[in-house]
């Protein structure tokens, strides 16, 4: 990890050392391999450990609608919906449980991803709020800030800076940072608050829990959920593309491969059994599945 604690420095820095190319250090900054490689690189590492991996990863947005209106707007960074449904705010148990159908269905096909869109058919009859579980893409435009021009404020929210001093961009698609970690960079603290809802008219981040800092101006960065080997996949992910523009040889595009399929190995096996009730148990005949007996 960088010593700033700082996620995207760490991609940055893993980069420059896989490719290990001075031309690539001349010609590239940091702001250049987070605007032009991050984004893909996480597309890459997120599809394929969130959907072929045992346990997925998630998120949640919810979604108010409207009595006769069949369109909404989702998070751009939805690849997948996985459920649609009414929680009690009291128990937290679900309500309602909208399946989607056959589109020839006589009773409507429920809801269905129209590009960008959510369709409901047939449409609300009431104004409710639906929350949406789905997998995310990973196409967001991360950024890092070390200059304490992001603000905690005293609601709870976070507004993200948006001048030339960050590493990266920031977004400019409503609600495209739900999901997100925004990771506060405090004296004594790095709070990761997951967002739950994001302006990018006011740059306003809603946040899903309370942060541990106070309010106040900080240094952040805003980036996916990622574990240790996924930050080694994407930077690795990243080289390789970045590699092909420096054309590296063969020898070295071969052992950028076999780290990142270690890497991304890693990553399935720490997210095996992130939610399993029980642990793996043994097929075979051990002391731990047998009467002991001691004569």
């Amino acid at each position: 990890m960088h010593s700033s604690g700082s996620i995207i420095k760490t991609y940055c820095e893993k980069v420059r050392h896989y490719l290990d190319d001075p031309d690539l250090d001349a010609k590239y900054d940091d702001n250049y391999l987070v605007r032009f490689f991050l984004s893909s690189a996480m597309n890459d590492v997120m599809s394929r450990v969130s959907m072929m991996s045992d346990t997925q990863i998630l998120a949640t947005f919810n979604l108010t609608v409207a009595s006769g209106t069949q369109y909404y707007r989702l998070p751009p960074t939805v690849r997948q919906v996985l459920r649609v449904g009414v929680i009690d705010p009291n128990t937290g148990a679900y309500l309602e449980d909208f399946q989607p159908r056959n589109e020839f269905n006589v009773y409507g096909r429920g809801w269905a991803l129209e590009g960008n869109l959510i369709s409901f058919n047939p449409y609300p009859a009431e104004a409710k709020t639906y929350q949406i579980l789905y997998i995310p893409s990973g196409d967001v435009a991360a950024h890092y800030e070390n200059a304490s021009h992001g603000v905690l404020n005293a609601n709870g929210t976070f507004t993200v800076h948006n001048s030339g001093s960050i590493i990266g961009s920031y977004e400019k698609r409503d609600n495209a940072y739900v999901g997100c970690y925004i990771r506060i960079f405090g004296t004594d603290i790095t709070d990761e608050c997951i967002v739950s809802a994001y302006d990018a008219a006011t740059r306003v981040c809603t946040l899903r829990s309370a942060p541990a800092n106070v309010a106040g101006s900080y240094s952040y960065e805003v980036v996916p959920f990622l574990l240790e080997p996924m930050i080694d996949a994407v930077a690795i992910s990243a080289a390789m593309r970045a590699g092909v523009g420096r054309k590296i040889n063969n020898t070295q595009m071969q052992a950028l491969m076999l780290a990142y399929r270690q890497a991304i190995k890693t990553a399935h096996d720490m997210l095996g059994n992130t939610n399993s009730r029980v642990g793996k148990r043994f097929n075979g005949g051990t002391a731990d599945n047998k009467n002991l007996f001691v004569f």
